[in-house]
Parts: C-alpha cells; structure tokens; sequence
C-alpha cells in the first residue's frame, strides 16, 4: 500500500558482561517488548544453563505499549541508529539491540559500554514498563 510507514513491531536487547565472574552469577540479560502482545520478557542467564536461569513475562497496559512504541520510533528514531556503537574495551559488556518491523524486517545495533542516542531513556521506559524481580540489564 502506498504510504504506509513501517511500524516497530518488537524490540529486544541483548546484554552481556564480558566480566570475569563465578559461573552460577547472571552473565546475560534478554529483555523482548512485544507490541501486539502488549508484554515485556525478561530472560536472565547464567553460565551454567543454555536455558534461561529466569524468564518472567509481564503484561502491559496497552497505551503504555503504544507510548513506548510511538517513542521509539518518533522520539528516539531507532531506525536511524548506526550499526555499530562498539568502543574497544577489555573487560565490560557489550549490548545487541534488534528491531523488527511490521514488513518483518530487522534492523539490528549492537554496542559496548556507550548507550546509544536516546538509550538512557529507553531504558528507564523499560524499567517503567514493569515490576521485574530483578531489573533487566540494558545499555550500561
């Protein structure tokens, strides 16, 4: 259809310590925010399971989903970001962040120790999206 826009149909960040730590303690952080599901997933792994150690879906209020979502894409414009937000570092973590669209395409970012434009403040719209156990890890 002609003029149709892409929508931001899920957004995911993948964030992993690339610190020395005991196998048992949680080394990766999967946070997926669905827009049709109107639900946010947190997955935390350790180093002893491929399997996630914890993996808790939380519902949310649909205009908050659709805030969220609006904000991405107008606010924050993640469909702009660069491809590479990468520092070289020897120690720290590293983040991977993907976009899918509503044509199923997937805009895909990854980084180190830096947040990208606006990952501050997705960020705390995602801690805001739920009561987590333990709070996802995400740009930092």
């Amino acid at each position: 259809m002609l003029g149709t826009t892409k929508r931001i149909v899920l957004f995911s960040i993948d964030w992993q310590s690339w610190d020395l730590q005991h196998i048992k303690e949680i080394s990766r952080h999967l946070t997926i925010v669905c827009r049709d599901k109107c639900t946010v997933r947190h997955q935390m792994f350790n180093g002893i399971y491929k399997s996630p150690y914890r993996d808790k879906e939380h519902l949310i209020p649909q205009k908050q989903c659709d805030d969220f979502f609006e904000y991405l894409n107008n606010e924050a414009r993640v469909s702009d970001w660069r491809d590479d937000y990468c520092v070289e570092v020897c120690d720290g973590w590293h983040w991977d962040a993907r976009i899918r669209f509503s044509d199923n395409t997937v805009k895909h970012t990854e980084g180190t120790v830096e947040a990208p434009p606006y990952g501050r403040e997705i960020a705390s719209l995602i801690l805001a999206l739920a009561e987590y156990s333990k709070q996802p890890r995400l740009f930092r």
